[in-house]
């Protein structure tokens, strides 16, 4: 928006101002002329001394080529002239056309049906050195000779631009090499209609109908419409209407509310904006000629929402913002600080809100002024489409939040403290409920299946590789190869694909008690730990078919590395081993089991109450097993 209010600043304000001055000026002195002359030839040769008198006066050149005026309404100027004061070309118009409406002498007042310029070129600068601009004697001259009772009001119905050429350059500041200089703005090919410019009482008023043009920067405007008013404090747009070929920005109303016009200069901070913008699209290669640092990004989005504030520090309410076919968020968003996005405390109220892992990867931070990318464990893709409501609070590194979160593979309820540390990582603290969530599809492993779970959680990463979490609560579901668990309550922590905790499962078919750590992370798998399974209906918990009645209870202590029996170097220890089935208790008192392995030699040792086993040599167990 900060191009608007410098094209209102700069070019209603001079250049619509310098227009007014320089009509006045002509028709203050034509309409005196028009009743006492007729000849066309006159009329110029009238005009022309007029003018020769103002280049006198002004220091500057100003000429107007041919005059014809019909009647009392109508007027055509060619070569309308005026340069600076280093005599450069301030306004040319090859041909003008106006239409007077209304006017009295008496009340000192005119009133134009249409004034239409064709090909017309302002040439607004300030010249190196210079603290003002090149139209100020200008506006100086006329400024200097204006009492209350002397002021000529000139009112005008249509200005009609028609291939102008407009330009503002301030030579004493450097060019930009990208976006929009607003120290050095072209538009060429500058049309559309201005329509009720009103200037009174210090507030201007005008409608833009169909303004297009192309600047410099190669930003190419094809639609500018709507009423706007301009005043010391305000400036106000209705019906408002912003297109190129890419961007279609529709505006009910908004409001641009400012101490001093010296306030546009700080456009974000100072400016404070009153609006509702209605269902639009912007993209973002329009929007990096406002911002540089969104140079390379290809992407549009769609939104509409409700505006208070200023840029800086925006809350926008209902807000509607779809950045692709499948993601959208709905809700209100509060920025303190938006021109920082390090530093920028944000509140989010989530309505509604849809995307995917691959989506949010496909945003690039850094072009935002982030320090890194979005890069997500690669697990969250098999979530596919997921839908979040809640809030957020905080900065993007340090924030609140909780949050509902749906997908085709379940449903999470969280409520947590987050943070990034020194080097990047997740961290987080708060409460997490699960339920029917598809472990086995989003983990890939088939073993898994639904479980539902209410977890209190400390740690950080979220990837299985990265994870150090602690866990302290239980499961109500837990499905495992293709067995339901129910009761199961779990205490300790997962690191880096580890367990080291308590395990406690009170389930109609299975009470087991785990105490220990087993670390899959390691190659070979790593162990210490003590099972006490106090029943095991092994038949309806799916580890053996057939033996419907079949039940196993028993105390295990395991110790030691390995992946498969060839490798395993460690004791396993099993006591109290009870087995049932059919009606018959069969009791097995213990059994110790030792191994050790390396690249050279396997030696094994069973030993148990019925029989003693050792073995040495080069051997595969598996082939042996089977």
């Amino acid at each position: 928006m900060k191009i608007l209010s410098e094209i209102i600043k700069k070019m209603l304000y001079y250049s619509l101002k310098f227009f007014g001055r320089v009509v006045e000026l002509l028709l203050i002195v034509i309409i005196i002329l028009v009743f006492l002359f007729r000849s066309h030839s006159f009329q110029t040769f009238s005009a022309a001394k007029i003018t020769h008198y103002y280049s006198f006066e002004l220091d500057t050149d100003f000429s107007i080529e041919r005059v014809k005026l019909n009647g009392l309404e109508y007027l055509e100027l060619y070569d309308f002239f005026i340069a600076d004061q280093q005599g450069d070309t301030l306004i040319h118009a090859p041909f003008l056309k106006a239409n007077l409406k209304d006017f009295s002498l008496e009340n000192k007042f005119a009133v134009f049906d249409y004034i239409i310029t064709e090909n017309t070129r302002v040439k607004i600068q300030q010249y190196k050195g210079a603290n003002a601009t090149n139209i100020q004697f200008l506006l100086d001259y006329f400024s200097s000779s204006e009492t209350s009772d002397e002021v000529f009001t000139v009112k005008i119905d249509k200005i009609g631009l028609q291939n102008a050429h407009v330009s503002y350059f301030n030579w004493n500041k450097p060019v930009l090499e990208y976006g929009l200089d607003y120290d050095h703005l072209e538009f060429k090919n500058f049309n559309g209609d201005i329509l009720e410019l009103r200037n009174r009482s210090g507030i201007t008023s005008v409608d833009l109908e169909k303004v297009n043009f192309n600047e410099r920067s190669g930003f190419k405007l094809v639609d500018l419409s709507g009423h706007f008013v301009l005043n010391p404090k305000k400036i106000k747009l209705e019906k408002f209407v912003f297109k190129t070929p890419k961007t279609a920005l529709n505006c009910k109303g908004i409001a641009f509310n400012y101490k001093d016009l010296d306030d546009l200069n700080d456009f974000v901070n100072a400016v404070y904006i009153e609006g509702s913008i209605q269902q639009s699209k912007i993209d973002f290669k329009d929007l990096s000629y406002f911002v540089p640092s969104l140079q390379s990004i290809e992407r549009t989005i769609d939104f509409s929402g409700n505006l208070k504030g200023s840029i800086n520090n925006l809350f926008v309410e209902d807000l509607n913002l779809s950045v692709s076919p499948l993601s959208y968020f709905k809700g209100d968003v509060d920025f303190k600080g938006l021109t920082d996005l390090e530093n920028c405390l944000i509140y989010l109220d989530i309505h509604n809100c849809q995307t995917s892992k691959l989506d949010l990867e496909s945003i690039n931070l850094e072009k935002f002024g982030l320090k890194n990318n979005l890069k997500l464990p690669v697990e969250l893709e098999r979530l596919g489409v997921v839908k979040l409501k809640g809030k957020l609070d905080g900065f993007y590194n340090d924030f609140t939040t909780n949050f509902i979160l749906k997908s085709d593979h379940g449903k999470i309820v969280g409520d947590f403290n987050c943070s990034l540390d020194n080097v990047n990582l997740f961290n987080y603290k708060g409460t997490l409920k699960a339920t029917d969530f598809n472990a086995g599809y989003v983990l890939q492993n088939n073993d898994l299946g639904m479980f539902s779970t209410d977890l209190d959680v400390n740690g950080k990463g979220l990837s299985l590789k990265e994870m150090d979490v602690s866990l302290n609560g239980g499961f109500t579901e837990f499905n495992l190869m293709g067995y339901g668990y129910d009761n199961i309550s779990v205490k300790g922590v997962l690191r880096n694909n580890s367990f080291d905790g308590e395990l406690v499962v009170l389930d109609d078919n299975v009470d087991l008690f785990f105490d220990g750590v087993f670390d899959l992370a390691q190659n070979p798998v790593q162990f210490d730990f003590n099972i006490n399974v106090q029943k095991a209906h092994l038949n309806d918990l799916n580890l053996i078919e057939g033996r419907e009645s079949s039940s196993l209870c028993f105390n295990l202590f395991a110790s030691g590395f390995g992946s498969n029996l060839n490798d395993f170097s460690g004791m396993i220890e099993v006591n109290n081993i009870g087995y049932y089935e059919n009606g018959e208790d069969y009791y097995f008192d213990s059994v110790l089991f030792d191994s050790q392995s390396n690249v050279y030699r396997h030696n094994i040792e069973l030993y148990s109450k019925f029989a003693e086993f050792k073995m040495g040599g080069e051997f595969d167990l598996d082939s042996l097993v089977m």
